[in-house]
């Protein structure tokens, strides 16, 4: 199947996108990003191959496809917050917990764990991501956060930090908030092996580590070979999981 490349134009860029590591920035009125992948990495292409593996999967997701910008590769995805809204990330949230537990506590990245991050999901007022309707076995936007983790598993995504989630927030009166789609996530299983950074939150054990060993081997079959433990149905990662996947994976 070929996929479009869309060629953005020289003038284009309108605001720098600060966050990340790669260049980028907005363009057509700041509604589309520019990405730009670092050569020799396959970092465009495994962006795309994630965009793709969750539309099949139904999961919602950044969209992305090829770009090119004054001759460099890159990717565009369209901005995944609707006008006037605005994306919240998962530092900001998880740091503004911690100031309301009491005075002197602080946010630190080491605290970004499996629990901290579902719990932001179970709460009444988040919704599920626009337009994506919940159905049985799942009912809050906590079990559609499983999802992105068994799909972080199943891809190999290694940036699952806390930058890299959110919820949305929407201006109208009572306040509406939504969990936001997936977002740059990368298919990598087995690219990275000699990178210290854990691909996941902290806070599984057992064979949540076997899984992570699979996939820096390049395994596929990592939901096949696992084994349920007490970690797993803790957060109901293989149950939840598993009904995401078509049969012919599970």
């Amino acid at each position: 199947m070929a996929y479009p490349v869309i060629e953005v134009p020289d003038d284009a860029c309108e605001t720098i996108e600060q966050l990340g590591s790669k260049p980028k920035f907005w363009f057509d009125q700041n509604r589309r990003l520019y990405k730009q992948g670092r050569p020799g990495t396959g970092e465009n292409w495994a962006e795309k191959v994630a965009c793709e593996i969750c539309e099949l999967l139904g999961i919602p997701h950044a969209h992305y496809e090829f770009g090119v910008w004054r001759g460099q590769p890159g990717v565009v995805s369209d901005s995944i917050c609707p006008a006037g809204s605005r994306l919240v990330h998962g530092n900001e949230l998880l740091s503004k917990i911690h100031q309301n537990q009491g005075a002197g506590q602080r946010y630190e990245p080491r605290q970004h764990t499996v629990n901290a991050f579902i719990g932001i999901g179970k709460r009444s007022r988040i919704e599920p991501p626009a337009g994506y309707d919940l159905s049985s076995p799942l009912s809050v936007a906590a079990d559609l956060m499983v999802g992105y983790l068994m799909l972080d598993c199943l891809i190999g995504n290694q940036d699952r930090h806390d930058e890299n989630w959110g919820l949305i927030v929407y201006p109208e009166k009572p306040q509406r908030i939504t969990l936001a789609p997936t977002l740059r996530s990368r298919f990598q299983p087995g690219a990275q092996r000699n990178r210290r950074t854990p691909p996941l939150p902290t806070g599984h054990t057992g064979s949540w580590r076997q899984c992570r060993r699979l996939l820096r081997a390049g395994s596929l079959g990592v939901l096949r070979s696992c084994r349920p433990s007490q970690a797993h149905h803790d957060a109901g990662c293989l149950r939840l999981g598993r009904t995401l996947l078509p049969s012919g994976v599970r």
